[in-house]
Formats: structure tokens, C-alpha cells, sequence
């Protein structure tokens, strides 16, 4: 999947640039500021970079909205992950390593 957000696929998406920039900040869990909004635009015209960090924002707004029911069972199955249990038993020290493999195993396959 390519990091590349174009005002084609934008358009072909009916999303207007600056709703992106705001599902994008929510990726990368900051606040939406009007500067990113001019790095991205000043990316896409090819006069601008972006962090990694954006980049692989902008990489999973676009995921999402190509496949958004992916994404929701993805979500859906992430929230019966027991990590209350998994954290507890990684601040105690104790704890079945059979177990905590099976959850690790567990949380790889959900992806």
C-alpha cells in the first residue's frame, strides 16, 4: 500500500483535504493544528516532506478508508484482548509462560 495522498484519490473518495488531515491527526493521536494541514498540501504539490510519523498516519487513514470493514473487525476483536490480565502479570514477575504465550499468540493472529 502506498503512502501517497493525491487530490485524485482524495477526490475520487469525496474527502476534502482538510477532514484527511484531521482523521489523520487522530491516527497519530496529536492535535490537529493548521500547519499540518499546509505540510501535507505542500507534500502532495511536491514541495514539502513529512516526519515518518505522518507518513505512516497518512498509511493508515488510507488502509482504513480502502478497507473500512477490515479495520472494524480488527478493532472489534482487538477489544476482547485481555490486557488488564497480560499487564498485570508482566508488573508482577509472575505468571504462566504458557499462558502469556497463548495471548501474545492470540493477538498476533487477530491481524
Amino acid at each position: 500500500m502506498s503512502t501517497e495522498l493525491t487530490q485524485e484519490y482524495l477526490k475520487s473518495r469525496k474527502i476534502k483535504l482538510t477532514d484527511a488531515c484531521k482523521d489523520i491527526c487522530k491516527y497519530m493521536g496529536v492535535e490537529y493544528e493548521k500547519q499540518f494541514y499546509h505540510r501535507v498540501h505542500a507534500y502532495m504539490n511536491g514541495t514539502g516532506h513529512l516526519t515518518q510519523e505522518e507518513l505512516e498516519g497518512i498509511k493508515a487513514y488510507k488502509e482504513v478508508t480502502e478497507n473500512p470493514h477490515g479495520s472494524g473487525v480488527y478493532a472489534y476483536r482487538m477489544r476482547k484482548v485481555k490486557f488488564d490480565v497480560l499487564e498485570r502479570y508482566m508488573a508482577s514477575g509472575i505468571y504462566n509462560a504458557t499462558v502469556v504465550r497463548n495471548m501474545f499468540k492470540h493477538i498476533r493472529s487477530i491481524k
